[in-house]
């Protein structure tokens, strides 16, 4: 990874930044896929299409008029996944626990106004944060600023640090004296292995999205109700509660990436992960003594909360009833 302007690369890597790109492309070239993927799943995600937000998703500048470039950062969360692949830990998805257990949203936020702050003493501009709270589609920012590509699992893959990351963005008011990147072209081939090991056969490797209402993610912590079927095929799957990391886990070049990071959880990280190490019975069980409002006591400050108790429980269910 490169400085950027007078910030040290390890500086950087301080903040969890593994690489950076930076691009003048406010249309995103994936739009039509959007669209068309939003018709089909919105009602399985129908947040997404509130308000304007499919609107504004069309051209950084709808969304905001004075958008002129976007800086975009990759936040890994590699050294925890590794950590929990080491210990066959599954059930949780790793972007859960990479930042310390913590809700990723405010300490992304934080890391980029860090950032920020130090580039305006270099230059100044104004800007919006973007990382997945915004109606922006970050994947196609990255993809534009040269980091990656859309993976078959439509995740967005980087040659050194696969697709174990996430990714934030500095929409900019102005361009930068910086050398626009070149979008990487496709580097799946024909593998399909994370096509062949979804159990629930949510992944469309043609259109490179995925079928919501098949998705264990969008099931362990989208669906919010308790009427919504579980997806066809979940039984096969490792026990997730909390989202899914199953096409990533058997991605060659997640592999690859993670051959060449630590094994790393912080004391945040293991708390979570101890208590989703228990059996599913004696989760619903720790469960059964909290209210819905004392479980989001219990999960304030993670991302756990997002589901609510009752989904929880739901999910917890549905593993317990296996034989």
């Amino acid at each position: 990874m490169k400085d950027l302007f007078h910030i040290p690369a390890a500086r950087l890597r301080e903040l969890g930044v593994v690489d950076w790109g930076y691009t003048t492309e406010t249309v995103p070239r994936s739009a039509a896929r959007f669209n068309e993927w939003l018709a089909l799943n919105k009602e399985s995600l129908p947040f997404l299409a509130q308000g304007r937000a499919a609107e504004f998703r069309q051209d950084l500048k709808v969304w905001w008029p004075e958008a002129q470039a976007a800086l975009v950062f990759l936040f890994s969360y590699a050294p925890a996944k590794k950590a929990l692949l080491a210990e066959n830990d599954t059930r949780v998805a790793g972007y859960a626990l990479g930042f310390d257990g913590l809700d990723y949203h405010p300490v992304m936020k934080a890391r980029l106004a860090t950032i920020a702050a130090d580039l305006q003493a270099q230059v100044p501009f104004n800007w919006k944060h973007t990382h997945d709270t915004e109606p922006v589609l970050e994947r196609d920012l990255a993809h534009r600023s040269g980091l990656g590509w859309f993976g078959k699992n439509a995740m967005h893959i980087s040659r050194q640090h696969g697709s174990y990351h996430l990714i934030g963005g500095m929409v900019l008011d102005r361009a930068l004296p910086l050398d626009v990147g070149t979008p990487v072209p496709d580097h799946c081939g024909s593998c399909r292995a994370c096509v062949d090991a979804c159990p629930t056969d949510a992944i469309d490797p043609v259109a490179r999205t995925i079928i919501a209402r098949q998705c264990i993610s969008t099931w362990t912590i989208e669906e919010r109700s308790m009427d919504v079927a579980s997806p066809a095929g979940l039984e096969k799957a490792r026990g997730e509660v909390f989202g899914c990391d199953i096409c990533q886990d058997v991605c060659p070049w997640n592999h690859k990436a993670l051959g060449a990071v630590g094994s790393s959880l912080g004391e945040g990280a293991r708390r979570w992960r101890d208590f989703y190490r228990l059996s599913h019975g004696e989760i619903a069980g720790r469960l059964a003594w909290m209210t819905n409002r004392g479980y989001l006591r219990f999960t304030e400050g993670s991302p756990f909360g997002r589901p609510g108790r009752p989904a929880l429980l739901r999910t917890l269910a549905f593993w317990m009833k296996l034989p």
